[in-house]
């Protein structure tokens, strides 16, 4: 009863179980919640969920009290008690929200695999009755497009897959390869998957690789996801097409009228005290603007985690630039 009177004064929920997981004390805001002590059990330190409408991270203390256990379990709204937090506590509370991404994109991508695959083997049976020889040349020439249609999403969903760490793909996106090849085949996979979109949109990009040749660069080993750098590539390249549609329809820009961006990605290798890191430097001109949104979205925060990149924080200012200089995005690779 004492502790029901001093749990009283908090506005957030909290509760104590003993040992066996029955309930010796809770407040007026835990009830609130409706959630079982079965369901408290399996939480863990640091987990999230949602009761009505609202985000609560579970922060969980033991005590020992006379020769027995009890637990305290205490529910803090996510959007007040977040910057609280330390960071570690912040690494644990990224990876589990990452978790339920991870597992979310996954059976998405496996719910669009089957219709592809259904897409795929109904077109390969068209070819067969179509046959070789066929004299139908505009029938023909439909098909191979549907094919090429159907094989582009088929690879943007075996991207996907692979964000399942129980995924079989998982194990294969994770490769010891040379860093730079790495990030040649991602970037240039990254434009072919987007090539229709910047057709319809008769916008055309493209991404020229700037080595700087140092001798420790060339024997840099990429062993992070290689689904989720391709995701990453895709991701910006996305974002500047459709930020450069929406511009193309404010400015009224003839839609016959075909745009071509040449950028840039240069790689730097640094030597920084004991540690190395690798610069990755995007040079484009188009508005300061096109990535801004993309990078303060969670999803690119995820990807930037997965591939162990940071990004630079400061972004050049149309007004700081020099004439004919191009804004940059910077990314960091620590070796």
């Amino acid at each position: 009863m004492e502790l029901e009177v001093a749990f009283s004064d908090y506005q957030f929920p909290l509760c104590i179980f003993n040992n066996c997981y029955n309930i010796i004390s809770q407040n007026f805001a835990f009830k609130k919640i409706h959630i079982t002590p079965n369901e408290c059990q399996k939480l863990c330190d640091l987990s999230k969920i949602e009761r009505n409408g609202d985000s609560y991270l579970v922060r969980i203390k033991k005590i020992e009290y006379c020769d027995e256990d009890f637990f305290l379990y205490i529910f803090q709204g996510l959007k007040y008690f977040k910057d609280s937090l330390s960071h570690k506590e912040r690494e644990i509370l990224f990876k589990n929200e990452n978790n339920d991404l991870e597992i979310v994109t996954s059976s998405m991508a496996h719910e669009l695999n089957n219709p592809i695959a259904g897409i795929l083997g109904a077109i390969e049976l068209l070819e067969l009755e179509l046959g070789p020889d066929s004299n139908d040349h505009y029938i023909s020439q439909d098909i191979l497009e549907m094919k090429k249609s159907a094989k582009r999403c088929k690879d943007l969903i075996q991207i996907f897959l692979g964000f399942s760490r129980n995924d079989f793909n998982f194990k294969k996106n994770v490769l010891d390869k040379c860093f730079i090849e790495v990030l040649n085949d991602t970037s240039q996979k990254a434009i072919e998957l987007l090539r229709p979109r910047m057709l319809e949109s008769n916008i055309n990009i493209s991404l020229k690789l700037n080595i700087d040749h140092h001798p420790d660069l060339d024997i840099v080993i990429y062993k992070s996801h290689i689904g989720a750098l391709t995701l990453f590539f895709y991701s910006l390249l996305n974002e500047a097409i459709i930020y450069i549609s929406h511009q193309r329809l404010i400015i009224q820009v003839p839609i016959e009228k075909k745009q071509v961006f040449e950028w840039e990605l240069k790689v730097q290798f640094k030597n920084e005290g004991e540690g190395h890191k690798i610069v990755i430097t995007l040079f484009y001109d188009s508005s300061i603007e096109t990535f801004r949104r993309l990078c303060d979205s969670k999803l690119f925060q995820y990807l930037l985690k997965k591939i162990n990149l940071s990004l630079e924080k400061v972004l050049l200012e149309d007004t700081l630039r020099r004439p004919l200089e191009k804004n940059n995005l910077t990314f960091f690779y620590q070796v």
